[in-house]
């Protein structure tokens, strides 16, 4: 514990307090405060609390306690939007903290400001024309399909730090992307799921990036809602959904889904998707939904039983190595977390699986590899 010398020298500068001054009003004597002043000394508890009346700062000012910084704020997207277990939950606030001690270690580059939704409201009508808005800055028609690239710029526009992860595939309630936003510092990360379907990975991504925009005000179940609404009106607009749900029209079921499927590879968006917003339309118009019963899951399930992962599409086949991770994630995602940890190990003076396991949320197995192949870089 030691004195903020420099914060009491500006209060006796302000207050126009001599030593003596301090002195008397701590009553105790000229020495004492001298040896207070020169850093060789700390009042008793009694003293400090005088000490800080006297010149009027907090006793936590006095002894140059910083406080804690706010809480990080966290949102998952779960698959089938199940809801998130204590313990995951755990394990993502323990994430946020670790990439809070990452910020430091990542590179100087200028802060784009992030341009928030200014009143965030998980209403339809706002955020459709929030989705409305960005298809527009990319230029991008009410039918015309939204790709990666156009998701990654916004991301990226907005400032938003990418952390590409591999926690596996068809975990039944694995959590497959993750939303931290840290408010001291501005910084928002987007956690995603390499290892998902190919056909959920534009829809997390455009979920994650609604939380970007209301994170900041909006937590829980109204900002799954907004979330929710930005990416299905953002990937697959009304003006698609009335344009495939008029093409259903009264069809079959059998047929509807056919219909619905090609819609969906189209897009490159879920079946589900498609579904629930063609049901919407329908719904109004007092017609039957195509969504519910075992009938409408076995064909989902059967029709992504081929669709590969993403992590395969970007790697045109299986991700092999630990390596081609690692260059997955920097170049095509351009995340500066992996470097970050990579400097995190050097400065700690030696490999720190435990630090990986703990930032990405990742198997203790995975991590040590990660931390092998990142130390293996620091003399490249």
């Amino acid at each position: 514990m030691s004195l903020n010398l420099p914060l009491i020298q500006e209060r006796q500068n302000l207050l126009g307090l001599s030593g003596t001054a301090l002195a008397s009003a701590c009553e105790v004597s000229k020495e004492a405060v001298s040896n207070w002043l020169r850093g060789e000394s700390v009042p008793r508890p009694s003293k400090l609390v005088q000490l800080a009346r006297t010149l009027e700062v907090s006793v936590a000012e006095l002894l140059g306690v910083a406080a804690p910084p706010p809480a990080p704020v966290i949102a998952y997207r779960t698959k089938l939007n199940r809801e998130v277990t204590d313990e995951a939950a755990l394990a993502a606030e323990g994430v946020a903290q670790h990439l809070r001690r990452l910020v430091p270690l990542f590179p100087a580059e200028p802060r784009i400001e992030s341009p928030r939704d200014a009143a965030p409201q998980a209403l339809t009508s706002h955020v459709r024309g929030v989705a409305a808005e960005m298809r527009e800055k990319l230029g991008l028609s009410a039918m015309e399909v939204v790709c990666e690239e156009h998701v990654l710029t916004l991301l990226r526009h907005f400032g938003a730090i990418l952390v590409p992860v591999l926690w596996g595939r068809d975990k039944e309630r694995h959590e497959n992307a993750l939303s931290v936003y840290l408010p001291e510092s501005g910084h928002s990360f987007v956690v995603f799921n390499l290892d998902c379907k190919a056909d959920d990975y534009l829809y997390w991504l455009s979920h994650e990036f609604g939380h970007c925009l209301s994170l900041h005000k909006l937590q829980g179940k109204p900002g799954e809602d907004y979330a929710e609404l930005f990416a299905q009106h953002f990937l697959f607009p009304d003006e698609a959904a009335h344009a495939c749900a008029e093409e259903i029209g009264t069809a079959s079921w059998r047929v509807a889904m056919e219909v619905a499927i090609r819609w969906a590879s189209s897009y490159g968006i879920s079946l589900l998707t498609i579904v629930r917003r063609v049901d919407e339309i329908r719904a109004a118009h007092g017609m039957q939904k195509l969504e519910g019963g075992k009938q409408f899951w076995y064909c989902f399930h059967s029709h992504r039983t081929d669709i590969p992962s993403w992590g395969d599409v970007v790697c045109e086949g299986a991700m092999s190595s630990v390596s081609q991770y690692v260059e997955v994630a920097e170049r095509h995602y351009k995340t500066p977390v992996l470097k970050a940890l990579e400097i995190l190990q050097i400065e700690d003076g030696g490999r720190n699986p435990q630090a990986i396991q703990g930032t990405l949320m990742v198997p203790i197995t995975q991590a040590v590899d990660l931390s092998l192949e990142l130390w293996k870089r620091r003399n490249v």
